[in-house]
């Protein structure tokens, strides 16, 4: 099937900032001509020349797609004649590395002599090429691509990217980060598919939320991860307290927190034991003068008397 109507006017970006085509009206098969209702709806100005179709009415989304990457790089212009598509003007704005791939999407012919417009799917082949190093052949995009098709990766390749996207995701933009890398990363540690290396960059994107986000899509998974099972994963969460107990709530630690936290004072492991006394640093000034007295007070002795035997 082929869109038909590629172009800014058909874009609709959502706030995780993933770009939807609308227009679908417009749909039709690849091999026939675009429907005349592109004229009659108004989507094209009737009594001028369409710059977004092609003269050969071949390979319209590929031309279309070049269009699109115009409008992008020329947001203060109008695109209203094909001869615009190819001004040194205007395609001079356009990122070197993306320029030659632009080019080949609005090349004259679709089919054999001179030279041959990409398909779209030849487009994307060329701009995510590394070696060539095309334009869309980035971290940026690797992360987006790796996040969708998470679920899919075997154990290596996912601690191997989590790993790495700790250290890119603040170059990343807020919204991104927000909207569409974060949700993945919780799910992945409330369900577990992602494992503890995902908390790490969970925790970098902290700053970014208001205190009602964190509380909504943040705090679950963290109180899940509090009381989990695997000491690697309760003690990278201790050792990363600093980073997000301002934002938890005092009713929270004391009575979600504290227990499941607590609960390492006598854990047999201790490089748990020693997290845990570090963790009450920073929890120690929110509790209430009743669990500091008689609770805590109660697990530090039994610690001590325990290290002493």
């Amino acid at each position: 099937m082929a869109h038909n109507a590629v172009r800014l006017d058909s874009v609709f970006v959502t706030t995780a900032g993933e770009w939807k085509l609308g227009a679908l009206d417009f749909v039709g098969p690849v091999n026939e001509p675009p429907p005349s209702t592109r004229q009659t709806a108004g989507f094209v100005d009737a009594n001028t020349t369409d710059p977004y179709m092609p003269t050969d009415n071949r390979l319209v989304d590929s031309w279309g797609l070049g269009c699109l990457i115009w409008e992008i790089f020329n947001p203060s212009s109008t695109l209203k004649d094909r001869a615009q598509l190819i001004e040194s003007s205007y395609s001079k704005r356009i990122p070197k590395a993306l320029v030659n791939d632009y080019r080949r999407l609005i090349a004259q012919s679709a089919t054999k002599g001179g030279v041959k417009r990409f398909t779209v799917s030849q487009f994307l082949q060329s701009t995510r090429n590394s070696e060539k190093q095309g334009f869309l052949a980035n971290d940026y995009v690797d992360t987006l691509l790796f996040l969708e098709e998470i679920e899919l990766k075997d154990s290596m390749e996912k601690s191997t990217f989590l790993k790495n996207l700790a250290t890119q995701i603040t170059s990343f933009p807020d919204d991104v980060c927000r909207h569409k890398i974060l949700p993945h990363l919780v799910n992945g540690l409330r369900y577990g598919s992602a494992g503890v290396d995902a908390l790490l960059p969970v925790l970098r994107l902290i700053p970014l939320l208001s205190d009602n986000d964190f509380q909504t899509y943040v705090l679950p998974c963290l109180l899940k991860l509090f009381s989990s099972p695997e000491r690697a994963t309760r003690v990278r969460l201790l050792e990363h307290l600093p980073d997000f107990v301002q934002h938890l709530q005092t009713k929270c630690i004391e009575t979600q927190i504290f227990g499941p936290v607590s609960a390492g004072f006598t854990d047999t492991h201790p490089v748990v034991r020693e997290a845990t006394v570090r963790a009450m640093i920073h929890l120690a000034p929110r509790l209430s003068t009743k669990l500091l007295n008689e609770n805590l007070i109660k697990h530090i002795i039994t610690l001590q008397v325990g290290d002493n035997l």
